[in-house]
């Protein structure tokens, strides 16, 4: 009797499932400019393991189109049976595989789905629950469901409802769970879980499953499927749906502060799973506060210690009643509330999982001179990292478990050579090589710097953890590296620092590239004084440096020429004015083979110009490529009627412009900025 009513409440927990599914505005997954809640496909009770929440937010993709066509016009008399979803971890393949099956559900097909069959729970008990929700219509089917014990008696079920005349798909996520490598469960139990899989792979007429990159076994017995390769991270409309309809904390903050748009992307990117990630860290932020989860509802408060990322003391505050404030994101309007919130995100899950796969990693210890191809989770089709700073986090890992000569050896540099090699290279694939070269290079032999070789006798990697420095711990004379990593410091390579006779401390703040034009933009924004009093506040020396791997013309000199190339001398210097929002530096501008030209072997400047060249090649298509862009856009507000330009105008000549760019999150609404006026003008109401 008890069993009768728990099937009874199952069943009617999948039919008011499958009726939210029907009411699904299918039309908007594959919109790029919507977002929307979906009911997850499933039973409540098949919540064991790594099941995803009741609900899920769903990014319309353009990708999705895609995916659904192949699923939907497959022919009939084609060999392949199925589709093959692929891509680096954290592209969204498994959100678009849960949405794959929201829509064949909400149209009345027959889906049997799988999101995580746990090997360490009864196994029997999760395909029993997945047959009752894909056949909780069809009294008959059930009652055969009752009686499915073995794998042999589900391939006979499968069998006769598809000679019953039933179409069955099969979705399947986290196949890959049951390889040997995996740790859930013991090895009885992932091979018996495998069997049960298997047998539904074979029994239904169509699969779809994502796999990721490093599942080797699981591809080999895929080779009847159709593969897709999900390659892309957000599009632009895709980023700024996920901002605006899925989170609530950190769309409301960057609607606040645009200008912290530049950290999300520097530390997210446009990666969908760290873009979650992040968004996570914000609601937690909050969470710890008030106590309550980040929803527009009225928020409890509770006093918070607070790290000062100055000082690093703890201070406990009382924040003001939140019940006062319009939304939750107001928390985060101090500086330092976000500087711990992106501290909390660095030091993750995923990032913390990468560093261990690294530091566990069996295989030979040359192969990790080159990350990508020990650690392929996150490394796209074109072999590039999913962010820089995924990337950054792969390279600190193994520079810290090698450390030893990485880069200078002959081993990576024939791993660079061949590279090289291929004329279809670009930057992302090889220009970490050249950062990593310089770092390792200034740590042997030293930069030469103002007629005077300065030799870091340390490099410390800064982990992420707020760092004061204190110049009265330092040696006097004695350089150090200070590799960036997930410290909090950005955008630049590294930091050369020392501290003199008199106590103050020196720094060089390395920039490694072959277009000084290019780094404009983060020169000004890492001497940003309250960028650089986040870690050090006493009387100092800066100098911002150019490292050039090819003879390239100074900033002076671009800007007089924009059409033709001038000479410059292997060292130029230009001293840059304090500003009020500025610490007083110096710009210089340093040439390989002449601040390295006494240890440095020719090969090796060989080595360092041939990647500079293809820098300079990824510099020209990122030009062409912003120009058609914006000759994309130009013709877009051709097409714009009058009357928004009119109102464009009188908003410019009332010095309302920025409030309105402000309302839908952009932060520079110049009449140049093709991109943010057409966003502008297509959202405002005549």
């Amino acid at each position: 009797m008890a069993h009768a009513r728990l099937l009874a409440r199952k069943k009617a927990e999948a039919e008011r499932v499958k009726a939210r599914l029907r009411d699904v505005d299918f039309a908007r997954l594959q919109d790029p400019g919507w977002s929307q809640t979906l009911p997850f496909p499933g039973l409540s009770t098949s919540a064991v393991g790594k099941r995803p929440p009741r609900e899920f937010e769903f990014v319309g993709r353009s990708a999705y189109l895609d995916i659904m066509r192949l699923v939907l016009e497959e022919d009939p008399q084609s060999p392949t049976r199925g589709l093959l979803i692929t891509g680096a971890r954290g592209k969204g393949k498994s959100c678009i595989l849960r949405a794959v099956a929201v829509e064949l559900i909400g149209r009345s097909q027959r889906v049997i789905s799988f999101w995580y069959l746990d090997a360490c729970q009864d196994l029997l008990r999760q395909v029993q629950d997945s047959l009752l929700f894909a056949y909780s219509d069809s009294e008959e089917a059930l009652a055969e469901t009752g009686r499915i014990s073995s794998v042999e008696s589900l391939s006979d079920f499968l069998e006769g409802r598809k000679a019953a005349g039933d179409f069955i798909f099969f979705v399947s996520d986290g196949e890959e769970n049951y390889g040997d490598q995996h740790e859930d469960g013991t090895s009885r139990r992932r091979a018996e879980a495998k069997k049960w899989l298997e047998a539904l792979e074979r029994g239904c007429n169509f699969v779809i499953k994502t796999l990721s990159p490093e599942a080797h076994d699981v591809r080999v017995g895929a080779s009847q499927m159709e593969e897709y390769e999900l390659k892309d991270n957000f599009g632009e409309e895709e980023y700024s749906s996920f901002i605006r309809g899925t989170t609530t904390v950190l769309g409301g903050m960057l609607k606040n502060h645009p200008d912290r748009e530049e950290d999300v992307l520097l530390f997210a990117g446009k990666h969908p799973m760290s873009l979650f990630y992040l968004s996570s860290a914000c609601d937690e932020y909050v969470r710890d506060i008030t106590g309550t989860s980040s929803s527009r509802k009225r928020l409890r408060v509770k006093n918070l210690g607070v790290l000062d990322l100055r000082t690093g003391a703890m201070d406990t505050r009382v924040y003001e009643d939140p019940g006062k404030m319009d939304e939750p994101e107001g928390f985060l309007d101090d500086e330092q509330a976000w500087q711990a919130v992106l501290l909390k995100f660095k030091q993750g899950g995923p990032f913390k999982s990468i560093r261990k796969y690294i530091n566990d990693y069996k295989g030979p210890e040359e192969s990790l001179r080159d990350p990508a191809s020990v650690s392929k989770s996150f490394v796209s089709g074109d072999g590039s990292f999913c962010t820089d700073f995924i990337h950054a986090v792969h390279l600190e890992a193994a520079l810290e478990r090698l450390k030893g000569l990485v880069f200078r050896s002959p081993t990576f540099q024939a791993i660079v050579k061949g590279k090289l090699d291929d004329p279809d290279i670009i930057w992302p694939q090889i220009g970490w090589a050249c950062e990593g070269f310089v770092a390792e290079a200034i740590m042997a032999v030293g930069l030469k710097f103002k007629q005077r070789v300065r030799r870091p006798v340390e490099l410390k990697s800064l982990n992420g953890e707020p760092v004061r420095l204190d110049p009265r711990q330092w040696e006097p004379l004695k350089p150090v590296y200070l590799k960036p990593g997930r410290y909090s410091f950005k955008y630049i390579d590294g930091v050369i620092a020392w501290v003199d006779e008199k106590g103050v401390m020196h720094f060089l703040a390395l920039q490694v590239t072959v277009s000084l034009e290019g780094h404009t933009k983060t020169e000004y924004q890492f001497m940003q004084r309250a960028q650089v009093e986040r870690w050090y506040t006493g009387p100092c020396i800066w100098y911002y440096v150019y490292l050039c791997p090819v003879k390239v013309e100074s900033l002076e000199e671009s800007r007089k020429a924009s059409s033709s190339r001038g000479g410059s001398s292997p060292t130029s210097s230009r001293p840059v004015q304090s500003q009020e929002t500025l610490v007083e530096y110096q710009r210089e501008q340093l040439q390989f083979d002449q601040c390295f030209e006494q240890n440095l072997g020719q090969e090796e400047v060989l080595l360092l110009r041939k990647l500079g060249e293809v820098r300079e090649r990824e510099m020209e298509r990122r030009k062409k490529a912003k120009a058609m862009q914006e000759h994309s856009y130009r013709q877009l507000l051709k097409s714009l009627p009058p009357r928004k330009w009119a109102l464009y105008k009188r908003l410019k000549t009332r010095e309302l412009l920025e409030v309105e760019a402000k309302k839908c999150g952009i932060s520079d609404p110049s009449p140049k900025n093709y991109k943010n006026i057409y966003v502008l003008l297509s959202a405002m109401d005549v």
